[in-house]
């Protein structure tokens, strides 16, 4: 029972962060439903019934495109190009489903036509420069933090929650830049913005390619034969095991 509860704590927390990230979208997008009314109407609030009827539609279209294109995993400090070509594929799915569904299911031929491509256009600026200015942020802040080293995680569970809120502690001295971990399920999602990049047999080429300083084992139930399996997978990263209580790999100069 309590190994299924710890096994289950990852899901959970990723869950909430999606919750919350979801929340925020919803707000944004909001916004830029309300902004782009006041552009249409001279900063006025005219047909205000309709604007209140087309928001949770809006936000429901948006936020199902926005998932159909997995942006709701993750924390954006880690937003990189594709992430945004993503969301502009997501904001374009979304912007032609709310134009269809409004005009040809709802039959609201009343909505102002101009709305559809002005909110269209808020939304694209909103959503992508909140990405973005996280992202400014988040760079500053490893500027900061530019003596860090940066460490792999074997392990995509609760136990490497634990240890990247501890990596990310101001003074650390540590800069997480990626996890593996044997469930291929969770390739792709992040944990606490730090991404599954992986399954653990990928992690000589991921090491090779991350100027990987160390590899953390984040997996406390692992069995003896498993510790040694993934210290071949260590000594396959041209890693050698630091012989700690802490289970960590090291290596004496960054891998590239």
């Amino acid at each position: 029972m309590a190994k299924a509860q710890i096994r289950a704590a990852p899901r959970r927390l990723i869950a909430r962060d999606s919750l919350l990230v979801a929340s925020f979208l919803a707000l944004l997008i909001f916004c830029s439903l309300l902004l782009a009314w006041l552009l249409r109407f001279d900063f006025s609030l005219p047909y205000l019934p309709r604007l209140l009827a087309a928001a949770p539609i809006l936000i429901l279209i948006r936020l199902a495109a926005i998932g159909q294109f997995r942006l709701f995993h993750g924390w954006w400090r880690y937003t990189d190009l594709k992430d945004v070509v993503e969301l502009l594929k997501a904001i374009l799915l979304g912007s032609a489903a709310f134009l269809v569904v409004m005009r040809f299911v709802l039959g609201a031929p009343a909505f102002p036509r101009s709305i559809y491509l002005l909110e269209s256009l808020v939304s694209t600026a909103l959503l992508v420069g909140a990405r973005t200015f996280t992202r400014v942020l988040a760079e500053l802040v490893r500027r900061d933090r530019g003596a860090a080293k940066n460490v792999m995680l074997i392990g995509a569970g609760f136990a490497a929650q634990m240890v990247i809120r501890e990596i990310e502690q101001p003074g650390s001295g540590y800069r997480a830049v990626g996890c593996v971990d044997d469930d291929p399920s969770k390739v792709g999602i992040r944990i606490h913005g730090v991404p599954v990049m992986g399954t653990v047999e990928q992690l000589p080429r991921l090491v090779s390619t991350r100027a990987v300083h160390e590899i953390l084992i984040a997996v406390p139930s692992a069995t003896g034969t498993q510790m040694q399996r993934l210290g071949l997978w260590g000594s396959a990263s041209k890693q050698r095991c630091g012989l700690r209580p802490c289970l960590r790999f090291r290596t004496s100069s960054p891998a590239g």
